[in-house]
């Protein structure tokens, strides 16, 4: 498979022995060393993926496009409408140089989970955000590990292990915490990168492999 980096257009070619069987992964670029995700068309969890009713046509938005987003930058998606989580966390990923992507409803931040990677999903629990939990849950493997999901909620107890992983996110935050939000959010990006080390020297000695 010849794969070219988004970042210095440089064409690398992978054995195919080495392509995993999924419907995505990445690697580093030899060349320029910034991340490459490769989507794999026609293989099984592709098919399911857009096979899915969440991904059909009839409930997707007109007009909804990625954002420009610059290559190599990181992404934050926040979907929040209690006002001091959204604008504290706009304000701190924002610090964080993270491009923000601000969907105005929870169609709209379904349709943008669908369309482009996001690094940082956050998410205010709510009904209206049962098909994003929808296509969240539908990620495996790489899709889903290099994604830090964090699920604010009312009935939840802030940075606990158990609630995590019982709504199958990386991190639960309390609304009531509003006035730790940074120490949380900090707390949560730097738990996420320690999971992620394994996972990322391993992918960098198969990257020198290639």
């Amino acid at each position: 498979m010849d794969v070219q980096c988004n970042s210095c257009h440089k064409v690398i070619k992978i054995p195919d022995e080495k392509v995993p069987e999924a419907s995505s992964f990445s690697f580093i670029c030899p060349y320029c060393r910034e991340r490459v995700r490769v989507e794999v068309p026609g293989t099984r969890e592709t098919e399911q993926a857009f096979s899915h009713p969440e991904h059909t046509a009839k409930d997707s938005l007109p007009g909804v496009e990625p954002d420009p987003i610059p290559p190599g930058t990181r992404v934050a998606l926040l979907f929040a409408t209690d006002e001091t989580w959204r604008r504290g966390a706009e304000a701190f990923f924002r610090a964080k140089e993270y491009y923000c992507v601000l969907p105005e409803s929870a169609g709209m931040a379904r349709d943008k989970l669908n369309l482009q990677h996001h690094d940082v999903i956050v998410i205010q629990d709510s009904d209206a955000c049962a098909p994003l939990w929808g296509v969240i849950h539908s990620w495996r493997g790489l899709d889903r590990r290099e994604r830090n999901v964090i699920l604010l909620g009312e009935d939840v107890q802030s940075l606990t292990p158990e609630d995590a992983f019982v709504r199958g996110v990386n991190a639960c935050l309390n609304l009531a915490d509003n006035s730790q939000l940074e120490e949380l959010f900090e707390s949560c990006l730097r738990a996420h990168e320690l999971s992620l080390l394994p996972w990322n020297q391993a992918r960098e000695m198969e990257s020198l492999e290639i």
